[in-house]
């Protein structure tokens, strides 16, 4: 009966090494490239920062612009994206034909959608000539802006068309632009970008999006609303 018993048990342990081994072999394949994310999969995990859409209007004193979307927390152009993201929406005010360099922050109101206007201040921003608010929240795309300063309502536009492509489709394109410089030797973690850029005087909107690498390479393209490429760097 004894030897019946430890016939048993011996019997268990091999299978339950026996599925180890395979579990084990499992996770190899999975972590070594069987099971593991796609190129682009791994630019949506690693944002550091994405503006979904962009509105806007200007005078010839003033340019307004609104964004919406997701930036990293700790938001730092290292290589390494955050696991952690936050909303945001950024109202930016750039002066044209009125010189504010001596003013620190401007005041004024904004009103989205059907909520009652807020009055928010702009501070300076410390490398630029423009004045910059973060709402702190996601604003959905469509929702109505109006941004009055000076008792002058500035009621923004969208800066792309209904059918220019997503921000997700442009930074698609973008992967598949530099594949090889983001999965080049050495290249172990990557930063994804995905901003909007717009013409100073035509007010036409182009996808800007970049990729900064933990080796410190920075990489960066010029998308069209259709998709077609305009320029970019290595």
């Amino acid at each position: 009966m004894r030897r019946l018993f430890k016939k048993i048990g011996r019997t268990k342990l091999l299978a339950f090494i026996g599925i180890a081994a395979v579990l084990g072999v499992f996770l190899f394949v999975m972590l070594s490239g069987g099971g593991s994310k796609t190129l682009h999969e791994r630019a949506m995990a690693n944002i550091a920062e994405a503006r979904f859409y962009m509105m806007q209007a200007q005078t010839e004193d003033l340019r307004v612009q609104f964004f919406s979307g997701i930036r990293e927390q700790n938001y730092q152009m290292d290589g390494v994206a955050d696991t952690s993201t936050v909303p945001f929406a950024l109202i930016n005010v750039e002066p044209r034909g009125i010189n504010l360099i001596d003013i620190q922050e401007i005041t004024g109101t904004i009103q989205i959608g059907d909520a009652e206007p807020v009055e928010i201040t702009l501070e300076r921003n410390q490398f630029g000539r423009n004045f910059g608010y973060d709402l702190g929240k996601l604003v959905e795309a469509g929702t109505e802006i109006v941004f009055t300063f000076d008792e002058h309502p500035f009621e923004l536009a969208q800066a792309m068309p209904t059918d220019a492509i997503t921000w997700e489709k442009a930074l698609g394109i973008g992967v598949e632009h530099f594949k090889s410089e983001l999965t080049a030797e050495g290249v172990a973690s990557f930063e994804s970008y995905v901003k909007i850029i717009t013409d100073r005087e035509s007010l036409a909107a182009f996808w800007f999006v970049q990729f900064v690498t933990n080796t410190g390479n920075n990489h960066f393209i010029v998308i069209n609303i259709d998709g077609q490429l305009i320029q970019g760097r290595q």
